[in-house]
């Protein structure tokens, strides 16, 4: 019998990705089945009120009693700072919420383990970087959807055009600083001098209003990518981010995905991810 895996989900859709590419290299690890947890992470999410946004098609969803049982796991990680592994039986419940220490793949390993609870963020890419290709078709399968997006890129000369993600997390509030804090205008200005391309265009994606980005100082011509409004509009924009060889991104999730989704030549981001693992060797992390 094959053992089974249960990933919560929670989060934005950067997160999501994270929580699922972690998941799927378990599953092709330990040869289990892959089940998603869609429900408690969104309907008790009362701060920011985030949905399910993962864009995989062919999906095992928990079941019911699975919800409860991540319910409870939740509470206890998060009122009694349990450490990062419990087993019960042949049953391992495993998080990384209250940890920054490795991935401990023994624990998964052991034989009379048949059930597997992954609760956490699990932004480190040691483990499913080799899967890149495949979780690159399954997360863009039929995207993009709309021929905005199609159309736009057709615009985009990709040898000299970078592409900048600007995020100032204004959707949390006073609970910025939990996920890095706020990237500085100062550091786009820095990347950009970092790059060696002839005449560069910046493509600008953010949801900031261009007034708030007036000081943004860069060494050549600055296009605002235009925000269609479609239903998949956070698909699309993956899609059409990760068409660039060049970035510029700050400490997102979301941005992070659309490099990592790449065939970059040249990556630049933000070093405040709170998680230092999230960032790849061969990319450059600047203050």
């Amino acid at each position: 019998m094959k053992k089974k895996l249960i990933v919560h989900l929670e989060g934005g859709l950067g997160n999501q990705l994270f929580q699922y590419a972690f998941s799927y290299a378990i599953s092709k690890l330990l040869n289990s089945q892959l089940y998603i947890d869609n429900r408690t992470g969104f309907f008790l999410d009362f701060k920011f009120g985030l949905k399910f946004e993962l864009p995989i098609s062919k999906i095992n969803y928990a079941s019911i009693l699975d919800n409860v049982i991540f319910i409870l796991f939740r509470i206890f990680v998060k009122f009694f700072k349990i450490k990062n592994h419990t087993i019960i039986g042949n049953i391992l419940f495993y998080h990384d919420k209250n940890t920054n220490s490795e991935i401990d793949l023994k624990k998964f390993k052991r034989k009379n383990i048949r059930k597997i609870y992954l609760l956490g963020f699990f932004q480190n890419p040691k483990l499913f970087k080799k899967y890149k290709s495949e979780l690159k078709k399954l997360i863009l399968l039929n995207i993009p959807d709309n021929n905005k997006y199609k159309k736009y890129k057709k615009k985009i000369n990709l040898k000299n055009s970078i592409c900048v993600g600007i995020r100032f997390w204004e959707e949390t509030g006073q609970y910025n600083n939990n996920f890095g804090g706020v990237t500085s205008m100062e550091f786009y200005k820095k990347a950009a001098s970092k790059l060696k391309v002839h005449k560069p265009n910046f493509f600008i994606f953010s949801k900031v209003n261009k007034v708030k980005l007036k000081s943004l100082n860069l060494p050549g011509k600055i296009f605002y990518v235009p925000i269609f409004k479609d239903k998949n509009e956070t698909l699309n924009n993956l899609w059409l981010m990760s068409s660039f060889k060049y970035f510029i991104i700050s400490n997102s999730t979301f941005y992070w995905w659309a490099a990592f989704l790449s065939d970059s030549k040249k990556i630049i981001i933000s070093n405040k991810f709170k998680n230092k693992k999230t960032i790849p060797k061969n990319w450059s992390a600047i203050n």
